[in-house]
């Protein structure tokens, strides 16, 4: 091995290293720009799940509660004239009641199901934060590392002095290696975020989809209002 040889290996190396900084922060650019997609789904879903939740799903429930309200008021506005007529009308009030109910307790069924699901969802935000928070451990760990290979390199250790043409070989070689196994790295990194980058977007449109449901409920919801109203001054009107 001459210091010639060296040098050749030397500039092949760098035209590669030169082509994987593109490719690998290429990938840092397209992976930050996919995480702030993901983090702007999660605002819509969490902007979803308020207007569902504590907006359509109130407004509904207290739909609910005014038409068997309304129901019970209308019944109690009547006048049996016999004991069947009487058993009629509080049967029936009883029915409105049970009938609530039994929806009611469906409903706190569902409340019960997904709020399990959104507590194991939740369980999967600490493990994905306290990985986030292994990263950047470990970014910690490695510029200590480089720190004090710094600070060795300003000491004087490795120095040109001591340089020679086998042991510049050595660092040759192992950064051929290094290349190799990088440019795998990159190149597997580069299909993972198109498959990524694909599902967030179709992420996306769900959570569009969604949205505009929810507001096409909410309108559904406001005219039922409006029905309810309507039937509470007809039986108020007698």
């Amino acid at each position: 091995m001459t210091a010639e040889e060296n040098a050749k290996n030397i500039a092949e190396n760098e035209a590669r290293i030169l082509e994987l900084e593109a490719v690998v922060l290429g990938n840092k650019s397209r992976a930050y720009d996919h995480r702030s997609l993901i983090e702007e789904n999660r605002m819509m879903l969490l902007s979803n799940y308020t207007a569902a939740f504590a907006g359509n799903r109130q407004l509904a429930n207290m739909n609910t509660d005014a038409i068997f309200s309304n129901r019970i008021a209308f019944l109690r506005t009547l006048s049996p004239e016999n004991d069947v007529q009487t058993n009629f009308v509080n049967s029936q009030i009883n029915k409105a009641r049970l009938d609530a109910l039994v929806h009611r307790a469906a409903l706190n069924s569902k409340v019960i199901e997904i709020s399990a699901r959104m507590a194991e969802i939740n369980a999967q935000l600490i493990d994905v934060n306290r990985a986030i928070m292994q990263a950047n451990e470990e970014i910690v760990a490695f510029n200590v590392a480089q720190l004090a290979a710094n600070s060795a390199m300003i000491a004087g250790e490795h120095s040109m002095a001591e340089a020679t043409v086998s042991a510049n070989a050595v660092v040759i070689s192992t950064n051929a290696e290094i290349i190799a196994d990088l440019g795998s790295t990159a190149s597997e990194n580069s299909a993972k975020l198109e498959e990524h980058l694909t599902k967030t977007l179709e992420n996306r449109e769900s959570i569009s989809q969604n949205k505009a449901e929810i507001s096409e409920r909410r309108t559904k919801i406001i005219v039922n209002r409006a029905i309810i109203a309507s039937n509470r001054a007809k039986i108020a009107r007698g």
